[in-house]
């Protein structure tokens, strides 16, 4: 899994989301749904991929989100950038959270990504549930990822 982050950070692979317009559609994708289908904790669009913690409501198969969120968002960043085919890889990885602790070190992970990757501030797109934020679980605004 290590190696795997390393190549993602590095910027490897299509980076169709290093566009603001297309990292804005798979933002807006993961939205859609909030607190509708799931809830949203906190989300992160990389270059090359992104990282969310989500919890499915009962009655929503976290697969089939996912597939809904893969192919709309493919869909539509397609349509902006004049391409056709697969956008996303067809394997996700995921971990279960298993209490506060995980919580909070996988939320300061997300939030630390794209600094660590190199991204210039500017062009980071993150965001956390406001509720969480209320709370006190957000991203560190002066953490760089370093």
């Amino acid at each position: 899994m290590k190696k795997i982050e390393a190549w993602l950070d590095a910027g490897s692979g299509e980076c169709w989301f290093r566009e603001e317009k297309c990292a804005r559609v798979v933002a807006n994708t993961l939205l859609h749904f909030h607190q509708k289908r799931y809830a949203l904790g906190a989300h992160c669009v990389m270059p090359n991929h992104v990282h969310l913690v989500v919890r499915p409501f009962s009655g929503h198969d976290p697969d089939e989100i996912l597939k809904s969120w893969k192919g709309f968002s493919a869909k539509e960043v397609n349509k902006l950038i004049g391409r056709q085919g697969n956008l996303w890889a067809g394997e996700s990885h995921d971990t279960i959270v298993r209490d506060a602790a995980h919580l909070a070190k996988v939320v300061r992970y997300i939030g630390r990504n794209p600094g660590k990757a190199g991204i210039p501030k500017e062009k980071w797109y993150r965001w956390v549930d406001p509720e969480w934020q209320r709370i006190g679980w957000g991203f560190a605004e002066d953490d760089d990822g370093r």
